[in-house]
């Protein structure tokens, strides 16, 4: 009886060692699924973290750049005013111009570029035309005309009559200037 005793219960063992390794394997299966697919899940969100953090650092750039654009759009709109044609501005310009090149302006005459009824095309290039006269020696004209051409705002000389009468040289300057509509 030693004999089967012993061996029903080494066959007993066997069974509860196989009823565990059942039990392990089947309760385990699923978790080790579960574990996977979590596994895969979380690669797939680093992996979209990862996309972005790359687009944010590339929004960042964006906006970095485009705030030291707006710190030129000031400067642009020296250059070429939008809406109107800032004459108030540009007289203002000239006046210092010719007070640094140390000739007198008078005799103003300004002209909008827009003589049609017709409205101008929005965003078009519309210009203005200026005409006034100048007296000054002509070393101050020659000064003056070249801080006019290094100027910001944009503006082309169409035709300059030189007239000597005395002592001072008399300029008659017809300007071009533009603006954005």
């Amino acid at each position: 009886m030693t004999n089967s005793s012993f061996q029903s219960k080494i066959v007993l063992g066997l069974i509860v060692i196989l009823g565990c390794f059942g039990v392990a394997y089947f309760y385990t299966t699923p978790q080790w699924t579960k574990y996977s697919q979590a596994k895969d899940n979380l690669v797939r969100k680093q992996a979209e973290g990862a996309q972005l953090t790359q687009a944010l650092n590339a929004m960042q750039v964006f906006v970095g750049q485009y705030e030291t654009r707006q710190t030129d759009l000031a400067k642009v709109n020296l250059a070429l005013p939008s809406k109107n044609s800032d004459l108030p501005n540009l007289l203002a310009s000239l006046s210092s111009l010719a007070q640094a090149s140390g000739i007198v302006l008078s005799n103003f005459t300004i002209l909008d570029g827009n003589t049609n009824d017709k409205p101008a095309p929005v965003h078009s290039i519309q210009t203005s035309r200026i005409t006034f006269s100048a007296s000054g020696s002509f070393e101050s004209f020659k000064d003056f005309m070249m801080r006019l051409e290094t100027d910001l705002r944009l503006i082309d000389a169409d035709h300059v009559t030189i007239k000597a009468d005395s002592a001072e040289i008399q300029y008659v300057i017809n300007l071009r200037t533009y603006y954005q509509k």
